[in-house]
């Protein structure tokens, strides 16, 4: 009897780790939102006056979307994050977006997950000691042409400042008008190296692409004084 209860015991831990590791594998990866998108209708109105424009933090997100890989996985995962804590504004004129710039509390990036949340603001973005970042325009962006035709594909080139580094980058969006506000949504591709990130990497457990999408969806408003 006492060598039949050894034999149980010394079947059971080994059992259970297979039985957790199947239960894994079959996991299914995390639920993501969708890319961000234009809303807004971009004919019918006439077009967007001259001026200052805010942004409306309560209608817009910034965040990252970078495939996770785990071999506890069937597939990738997409780890997705954003926040609406933010500023921003962007001055027109004569048709042109001719100043900008967005600046965003990357404390507030939430992924939903609350472990990987602590590691990107402690170890990668440490947004506790660089707690913001910042996208200026660096050339004028022809807000109206884009307004007027099809808006896809639209090409904005800015500087994007992540911890204490900024980069010449590129955002490819698209841009609505509904005759009250405009709307930008895309994606600005990020090399993590070049921020001086390294990607997180936990041998036979999990690891991060070298490359993501810092992703936004930003809301303007006419008003305010220019900056």
């Amino acid at each position: 009897m006492r060598g039949l209860a050894k034999l149980l015991l010394g079947l059971g831990l080994p059992l259970l780790l297979v039985v957790g590791y199947v239960q894994l594998v079959g996991r299914p990866a995390d639920e993501v939102p969708d890319a961000p998108s234009v809303e807004a209708g971009a004919t019918g109105h006439d077009l967007p006056p001259d001026g200052n424009w805010e942004l409306v933090a309560a209608d817009s997100f910034v965040g990252y979307r970078i495939v996770e890989r785990d071999p506890t996985r069937q597939r990738p995962n997409e780890a997705v994050g954003r926040t609406s804590a933010m500023d921003g504004h962007v001055t027109v004129a004569n048709g042109q977006a001719v100043d900008a710039r967005v600046e965003v509390d990357l404390r507030e990036l939430d992924s939903g997950r609350q472990r990987r949340d602590q590691a990107i603001r402690q170890r990668y973005l440490e947004s506790f000691d660089y707690p913001t970042g910042r996208f200026t325009l660096s050339e004028p962006f022809p807000v109206a042409d884009a307004l007027a035709d099809d808006p896809q594909g639209r090409t904005v080139a800015g500087d994007l400042q992540l911890r204490d580094q900024t980069v010449a980058v590129e955002a490819d969006v698209d841009v609505g008008w509904d005759g009250e506000q405009v709307e930008l949504a895309g994606t600005v591709p990020v090399t993590l190296a070049d921020f001086g990130i390294e990607p997180p990497r936990i041998p036979g457990f999990r690891f991060v692409a070298d490359d993501g999408d810092v992703e936004l969806h930003l809301t303007f408003v006419p008003g305010g004084e220019p900056r």
